[in-house]
């Protein structure tokens, strides 16, 4: 009798969303087509998330979790989250706690005011960096204050695992 050994990668030790996606894809032996045809997306797209290069939303991360069999939560992130919820009227929130107008807001989180405007408006999405950022800052300056309700330690301690 022949015993064929397949030698499989080892859970991810960061907690990063794409991570888990790849893990979890090839743990059920899938290719990147093959889960995309069940989920109705692009490969490229399904490799951007694996790379995290893009966040995976919430819908995607639900039909994901299905066709993978895993729960859902592994596969966003509280950057997701954020973007997910009206992340415009966090912002707002925030900076009307502050007692602080959008140009003196957007300037303390270290982005420019017309860039902001966007943000706040609805207009732009910030990318992960610009979240990460503006969560430190926050976090230094007003730690009573966070983003969408999740503190820069555990998201800092996602990334860095």
């Amino acid at each position: 009798m022949l015993h064929l050994t397949i030698s499989f990668e080892e859970k991810p030790k960061t907690k990063l969303a794409g991570d888990n996606l790849r893990y979890y894809r090839l743990r059920k032996r899938l290719t990147t087509r093959q889960l995309t045809k069940q989920i109705d997306v692009v490969p490229a797209t399904i490799l951007m998330y694996e790379q995290n290069k893009h966040p995976i939303p919430y819908d995607v991360a639900n039909a994901l979790s299905k066709a993978l069999e895993v729960d859902a939560g592994i596969l966003y992130d509280d950057f997701a989250d954020f973007l997910a919820a009206p992340y415009s009227d966090a912002l707002k929130s925030i900076r009307l706690d502050l007692g602080m107008s959008q140009k003196a807001f957007a300037e303390h989180i270290g982005v420019i005011p017309s860039y902001y405007y966007k943000l706040e408006a609805g207009h732009r999405r910030p990318s992960r960096k610009v979240y990460l950022r503006m969560v430190d800052i926050l976090n230094q300056t007003h730690p009573h204050h966070s983003l969408f309700g999740k503190t820069y330690a555990t998201i800092k301690a996602k990334i860095n695992e």
